[in-house]
């Protein structure tokens, strides 16, 4: 781990860590400190909401370790000034909150350094989320009930239909809150378990506990079926084992790195991961199920090695995640995006979403109170994102940003979906002779240039040679050498699909021709692309 961590080190300019304060950012902190070789720089965001705060703990381990500390409190207002951004810096619906505090301790990171060392992946490595072991209890508790049992339970639920079980919650007389927390805990309850029971199939198990919209509501929502996901790896015994497993091939790539990866190059800044050193990661996954959760609890190897840097008083305190407080600033400071971006007029002139969805899922979230804010501010926050996403990619309605030219200079963009085109530029030898044969015209005769060679210059070593036999080898070479060079670019044109090919032409690789002539650099192919289509995974 040292060694991996002090790798990520190597650098011509200044290297900082992303502190939280957690297990994960602590231990990297704490290595980097002890062995680094000198004060490491550390970058921490807090909220002015107690409940996210983390800045206190990240303060309290940089105290310890005697780092090179900074700190920023985020606001609404700081969120407000990134979402005019947000669909650039990721250009696809992303649905993740925390790409914003992201972003912005990036951004303060780049103002004292050029390289930032993130934590990400010890929770995935290590089986630290709390919710693998919630999520496994829960299935080992449905496993035990016979499958005659589960299956029968199951069907009668199957007699009741969803919109009658909402319908009759709805007319219940109780407060908006009480008869809300009755829709989330009582009838969505039952309409997951009418399908989880009968197979229990982990898979689905583990997708009803993380989604926030159930791929029934995602069917009505989008007018369409939902591709599921493919099953869990079967390989792995141990449920947390194969939640972890779907994290890593999932979550982890498709989420995290990509926040990460983009929002610190959008600021100017490079990311990197030491905990996701090939070396690490496979000897913390060949790791027993009772070294990554022991005694200690989750972690629980990686919790032995950092208790040995920082006091474990320090560290001692319930998993809180990167979340920020997102839910109380939608019903306040930022209330106007649920108004703008949500409206019901807005979402039937998109014609993609379903606007009786779309609105309840907004009267969920102004009903339910803070006691239900997280499932019902994450459904919100995926629709908001997903407009920004579309108005900025799909409607052509472009906000002037930082990073973004006003309207007044910007050049009208083709169409998103056009096809590639490739101009008919001519191609060239690496002296600028043209290599593409012109046309000739029937009615002229041959070319001129085809004749008979260019004239030389007076007084010039080739004048002087002209006439003697060492111009001909000389004019000789000079043909062998250009046909050598089109039979080259020919190569590359071909390859071109390949991988081969185009690291060749994007290089500019020198050529070496079979017939002996010299090392000559073969000239970029640089086509005129239009816009093309792009696929967000």
């Amino acid at each position: 781990m040292v060694d991996a961590f002090r790798y990520r080190m190597v650098s011509d300019v200044p290297v900082g860590v992303f502190l939280s304060g957690g297990i994960d950012s602590s231990a990297v902190a704490a290595v980097l400190q002890r062995y680094g070789g000198g004060n490491i720089h550390t970058f921490t965001i807090g909220f002015d909401d107690p409940r996210f705060n983390e800045a206190p703990h990240a303060r309290a381990v940089a105290n310890h370790l005697g780092t090179i500390h900074t700190e920023q409190i985020v606001t609404a207002r700081d969120m407000d000034a990134v979402l005019p951004q947000w669909a650039s810096l990721f250009d696809e619906p992303f649905g993740d909150s925390s790409g914003v505090p992201t972003y912005l301790v990036s951004k303060m990171a780049r103002e004292h350094v050029k390289v930032a060392l993130s934590a990400d992946g010890g929770d995935e490595l290590f089986n630290g989320y709390s919710h693998y072991g919630i999520v496994a209890d829960r299935e080992r508790s449905m496993a035990r009930i016979p499958r005659a049992a589960r299956s029968a339970f199951a069907s009668s639920l199957g007699i009741l239909e969803s919109g009658s079980l909402r319908t009759a919650a709805n007319l219940l007389p109780m407060p908006l809150g009480l008869r809300h927390a009755t829709r989330r805990n009582v009838v969505e309850r039952l309409e997951k378990l009418r399908v989880m029971l009968p197979a229990l199939d982990r898979t689905l198990v583990y997708d009803l506990a993380m989604s926030s919209w159930t791929p029934w509501e995602v069917n009505h929502l989008l007018g369409m079926s939902a591709t599921p996901r493919e099953t869990v790896h079967p390989r792995f015994a141990n449920f947390s084992e194969q939640m972890a497993h779907r994290d890593i091939r999932h979550f982890l790539p498709d989420d995290i790195l990509v926040k990460v990866d983009r929002t610190t190059m959008a600021t100017g800044l490079e990311g990197r991961e030491p905990l996701l050193d090939h070396r690490l990661a496979e000897f913390a996954l060949r790791l027993p199920m009772r070294l990554r959760r022991g005694p200690l609890g989750a972690k629980h190897l990686l919790r032995r090695v950092l208790y040995k840097l920082v006091p474990r008083e320090i560290l001692e305190r319930p998993k809180q995640g990167f979340g920020i407080p997102l839910a109380g600033w939608l019903r306040g400071e930022l209330a106007p995006l649920v108004h703008d971006y949500l409206a019901p007029q807005r979402i039937r002139d998109a014609g993609i979403l379903d606007p009786d969805m779309v609105a309840r899922a907004v009267t969920n979230f102004r009903d339910g109170g803070t006691g239900n804010d997280r499932l019902d501010m994450q459904k919100l926050w995926y629709l908001i994102s997903f407009e920004l996403w579309r108005e900025r990619w799909m409607t052509g309605e472009i906000t002037s940003d930082e990073g973004m030219p006003d309207a007044a200079t910007r050049r009208p963009d083709p169409c998103y979906c056009a096809p590639l085109q490739r101009s008919p530029r001519p191609r060239r030898c690496s002296r600028g002779r043209s290599l593409s044969r012109p046309p000739e015209d029937a009615s002229r005769g041959p070319s001129p240039a085809r004749e008979a060679p260019r004239p030389a210059r007076a007084g010039s070593p080739m004048s002087r040679a002209n006439g003697s036999s060492g111009g001909s080898r000389i004019r000789a070479a000079r043909r062998t050498s250009d046909a050598a060079a089109r039979r080259c670019l020919a190569l590359a044109d071909r390859s071109s699909t390949g991988c081969a090919g185009r690291r060749r032409r994007r290089s500019g690789a020198s050529c070496r021709c079979a017939a002996g002539a010299a090392s000559r650099r073969a000239p970029r192919a640089r086509p005129s692309l239009a816009r093309g289509c792009r696929s967000s995974s």
